[in-house]
Parts: C-alpha cells; sequence; structure tokens
C-alpha cells in the first residue's frame, strides 16, 4: 500500500529523545507509559521500510530555548513539517510559516459527521 519514501519523511533532533526519556523515567505513572510509548513508536518508526527516519543533533544554543521553539526552529531549519495534536505550537508554527498539520483537525476531517434523521446504517 504505502511506496518506499525516497527522502527522509521524520526528521527529529536529538532533543526530542531527551524529552521522551525524561518522561519515561518519570514518577508519574501516565508520563512514564507516555514517554515510553513515545520511544516505542520512534523505534518502530526507525524499523519501518515506508519511511527515513533521521535523528539529527541540536546545537548548544538551542538548550536555552523551549521544546516548542526548538521544534519550530528545527523545522525551519531542515524544511520539515510539524505533526502535533498541540494547539499553540500548531499556532506557533504557522505564524513563522512552517507547514504543520494538527492531529485534531485531522481527526475532525476524517470523522462522519451525524446528523439528526441521518440513517446511522448508511454507508458511503
Amino acid at each position: 500500500m504505502c511506496d518506499r519514501v525516497s527522502q527522509p519523511l521524520a526528521n527529529r533532533a536529538r532533543f526530542v529523545l531527551g524529552e521522551l526519556q525524561l518522561l519515561a523515567d518519570s514518577h508519574d505513572p501516565i508520563k512514564r507509559e507516555r514517554g515510553r510509548r513515545g520511544l516505542e513508536i520512534l523505534n518502530q518508526l526507525q524499523g519501518s521500510r515506508e519511511l527515513d527516519l533521521t535523528i539529527h543533533d541540536a546545537s548548544v544554543e538551542d538548550e536555552e530555548m523551549t521544546i516548542d521553539a526548538r521544534l519550530v526552529r528545527t523545522a525551519k531549519l531542515l524544511q520539515a513539517r510539524l505533526l502535533t495534536n498541540d494547539s499553540a505550537l500548531c499556532q506557533i508554527a504557522r505564524l513563522q510559516q512552517i507547514p504543520v498539520l494538527n492531529l485534531h483537525d485531522l481527526s475532525r476531517a476524517l470523522v462522519r459527521r451525524w446528523c439528526p434523521g441521518m440513517n446511522s446504517n448508511s454507508t458511503s
């Protein structure tokens, strides 16, 4: 179904790995599970034949910036797209002309609209 992507599709800076590791080591069980799941997904993406995943190193000056600022800056430098469920990050990226897809917008677009009076078992 998917053709192999010839250019890197997913680009992430190393600071994302650090954030996921902090979450995975958290004492909060919800944060810990989210961090572990994020690392698991990155491992699956790295082994995928459908895309190339490249882990980029961030420069030392990035340590002073917020994670959102680093993501936007890295996306701009790499001419990459952002995929996020963070509405604020989405707005910041759009203001800086970074291509971004908000997962909430995507899910709303894919959900079938149901209106009163519609037959709920209709097919399209």
